[in-house]
């Protein structure tokens, strides 16, 4: 990767705010191969001014401040790109680095220090470890099966009673679990599409219209002991002076999980024994010796 100067890098940022040019059109004019360095200088810079352009001196960090740097992104629901740039650090794939140490070894390993040869390390031969393919295998491996079993506990928490989950459920689910598994992973497994997951999750962050007619529905219904459906609790909203539709009643009720228990009793045409019933003569002997023998005349 090509290093640029601090200069370079302001020329670049303030071509691409004070003229209103993307990070595309700042690469092809500055001939830079990729526009991802761009917006990671101009995040440091919007975060911290001319100084988050400079480069950070400091070549090694010690475990707290990794410790702090992985806990910070969490509490505060950032990207590696962007905790990365309100650290100053170089680039994401380092955060990436220390929260994959973080989750996969523990806290405590980040204050190992890994680089160079172990003073303790033996000269004789030690155990041949596994190939780096076969690792990467395990360690993946292990990663989905915690995340699996992590959100089928989860999801189970939210749908006790019914037999299917639905999709705001998964996603309530998926949200609480992308800090600690990969998005990508969690999305596949539960089978929901990127774009519905934040569509969803927009959703729930904005502001609920019907919470005043939800509360008013609640109270009617308990204020008659669940002896009101749909229909009859439109009725007395509209004495209350909302207006609102009965279908709108219902989907809010199926929400809020209120089914009235009293049913009309279906009609029964049935009213027991009408007229008179004869004597039962033949007896279902239905034979007769004789032409006319079982003809009614003849009984």
């Amino acid at each position: 990767m090509a290093k640029y100067s601090k200069e370079f890098k302001l020329k670049v940022v303030k071509y691409c705010i004070e003229n209103y040019h993307t990070s595309y059109e700042a690469a092809k004019k500055f001939n830079i191969p990729s526009p991802t360095p761009i917006k990671h200088w101009i995040g440091k810079y919007n975060e911290h001014g001319e100084i988050g352009i400079e480069k950070n001196k400091k070549a090694s960090y010690d475990g707290k401040y990794k410790q702090n740097v992985v806990e910070y992104m969490h509490t505060n629901h950032l990207s590696a790109t962007q905790t990365a740039i309100h650290f100053k650090l170089s680039s994401g794939s380092t955060v990436t680095k220390w929260e994959r140490i973080y989750y996969e070894e523990g806290p405590q390993a980040l204050y190992e220090e890994r680089r160079g040869r172990n003073k303790n390390m033996s000269s004789k031969s030690r155990k041949k470890k596994l190939s780096k393919d076969v690792e990467e295998d395990l360690i993946a491996e292990v990663q989905r099966l915690r995340m699996e079993n992590a959100y089928l506990k989860k999801l189970q928490a939210l749908v006790q009673k019914k037999n299917k989950a639905k999709t705001i459920e998964k996603v309530i689910v998926i949200d609480e679990l992308r800090q600690e598994f990969k998005l990508e992973a969690l999305l596949k497994y539960a089978e929901v599409t990127r774009s519905t997951f934040y569509y969803q999750l927009n959703r729930m962050k904005e502001t609920d219209k019907y919470k005043e007619i939800k509360e008013e529905i609640t109270a009617i219904y308990h204020e008659n002991k669940g002896r009101y459906g749909y229909r009859r609790i439109t009725m007395e909203l509209h004495n209350r002076g909302y207006n609102i539709n009965h279908k709108t009643v219902s989907k809010l009720m199926k929400e809020l999980g209120l089914q009235c228990f009293v049913r009309i009793q279906k009609y029964k045409s049935y009213k027991g024994e009408v007229g008179k019933i004869c004597n039962n003569l033949l007896n279902r002997e239905f034979e007769a010796k004789k032409n006319q023998m079982r003809n009614g005349l003849q009984m």
